[in-house]
């Protein structure tokens, strides 16, 4: 996606119940501000209301709204309530939600999906392989990180500078060939393997860069260079 298609909003947002620092919450509330269609998946319904906004769809079994707070929702939401028993998280829901209420070419944005729960964070990141979403490209965006995860064929184009890391994590247990266009250690059809690190901590050379993934399941994860998270 290019910088002005990002400036006109998301085809598609969910919203997930995970913290969200002050910065992160000022993201949402432009992300939720520009996005043609918004699902709350159950408590990320509270991350909207505290910035006055509101979705067009509400969707999980409500255990992390109070009555005053589902009281609050807008006559406009659209509900899909769920029993609490249930084989699927309210993130899950939303998302498949997401997928069918919106274009099939159209990426689904994810928001407030990280950082909260280790396990709801991993599982969350491994919904891209789920039937009804793994033709889908699906974007995490967690502070100043942004997470993309493809499947073959596709190519990615990243707007950022010189400087910022970019990794490259396999998803599948087939072999995940990229090919990449500005970076400091260019991949030209090369295959990376899921049990090695050899995609990790990459580099752009230039402001912009692209990665086109041949084959597999790829998660790509942006940092920008001045991002004072750590390595380990």
């Amino acid at each position: 996606m290019t910088p002005d298609a990002a400036r006109v909003g998301p085809a598609a947002l969910v919203v997930g119940s995970a913290p969200l620092s002050d910065a992160g919450l000022d993201q949402l509330f432009d992300l939720a501000s520009r996005a043609a269609l918004v699902v709350a998946a159950d408590g990320g319904m509270r991350h909207l209301l505290a910035l006055g906004l509101g979705a067009d769809w509400l969707v999980g079994d409500l255990d992390s709204l109070d009555r005053d707070l589902q009281a609050r929702v807008p006559e406009s939401t659209r509900w899909q309530r769920h029993p609490r028993d249930k084989d699927a998280t309210d993130l899950e829901l939303a998302l498949r939600l997401a997928a069918r209420e919106s274009e099939a070419s159209a990426e689904l944005w994810i928001a407030a999906a990280l950082g909260g729960r280790v396990d709801h964070g991993v599982a969350n990141l491994q919904l891209a392989t789920h039937a009804e979403l793994r033709r889908r490209r699906l974007r995490f965006v967690h502070g100043d990180q942004t997470l993309w995860h493809l499947t073959a064929p596709d190519r990615l184009e990243i707007a950022g500078a010189a400087g910022d890391t970019l990794s490259l994590i396999p998803m599948s247990d087939t072999p995940t060939r990229v090919r990449s266009r500005g970076l400091r250690w260019p991949l030209d059809g090369s295959t990376l393997e899921a049990a090695g690190t050899r995609g990790l901590s990459n580099t752009l050379s230039s402001p912009t860069a692209s990665v086109e993934l041949i084959a597999g399941r790829l998660l790509c994860v942006h940092i920008p260079a001045a991002s004072r998270i750590l390595s380990v």
